[in-house]
């Protein structure tokens, strides 16, 4: 989820130089951010959540975990929205994320809320490093989870920056994205995404379960 949110960006940048070509892309890329991106984060409205969910929670993320590491065969992992929440807030697996983020999830549609800053981003163009400097992404993202040609895949829904939902031509071309790929093709991370058998959001829960695992 941090790779992906963190990588949102880039991606409309991405799509931004697709449609419009290089030399256009400078003027394109300086609106978007003057538009689309703010100079303060956004406080987000963190859940209250009871001890016994947090324990839970990271108790269960960790033995996955484990079980993933180890090669056992395991069975799923079954996450509402408070459950994420709770490893976003107290496991330090997710210490980068703690304050960037609120999720919620309603039938088979997660969202997340994000207030991150771009300063972050490695973005080789010096002009777009330029135009994101100082500057924050506060907004909403509504994500797919679903497996794709034997792999977890992840794609955006619906996204709405500042309160403004972003324009359509961008979300068509933004929604064909698995932001998943670029993790795929790391050496150290593939073996992970190609050991998952199941990725969804089903019920209100986020589900995943190993290649082979019982369910």
């Amino acid at each position: 989820m941090g790779c992906g949110i963190g990588c949102l960006v880039v991606l409309v940048i991405g799509v931004i130089l697709g449609i419009v070509g290089f030399n256009y892309a400078k003027k394109a890329v300086v609106t978007f951010v003057e538009n689309s991106t703010s100079e303060m984060p956004v406080e987000l409205e963190t859940p209250v959540i009871a001890p016994a969910t947090i324990e839970s929670a990271v108790q269960r993320f960790d033995a996955f975990s484990a079980g993933m590491e180890n090669g056992e065969v395991i069975g799923r992992l079954e996450l509402t929205d408070e459950d994420i929440n709770a490893l976003i807030a107290n496991h330090p697996k997710f210490s980068a994320l703690s304050e960037a983020m609120v999720v919620s999830i309603e039938g088979d549609q997660l969202t997340s809320e994000v207030s991150v800053s771009l300063d972050a981003l490695d973005i080789p163009e010096s002009f777009i490093t330029e135009a994101i400097a100082g500057k924050y992404f506060n907004g909403e993202v509504t994500l797919r989870a679903q497996m794709q040609n034997g792999e977890p895949a992840l794609f955006i829904e619906g996204l709405s920056i500042g309160g403004k939902a972003v324009p359509a031509q961008f979300m068509a071309e933004l929604s064909k994205e698995n932001i998943l790929a670029e993790a795929a093709s790391d050496p150290e991370i593939r073996p992970y995404l190609e050991s998952i058998g199941e990725f969804k959001v089903e019920g209100g829960k986020l589900i995943v379960a190993p290649a082979g695992g019982s369910n």
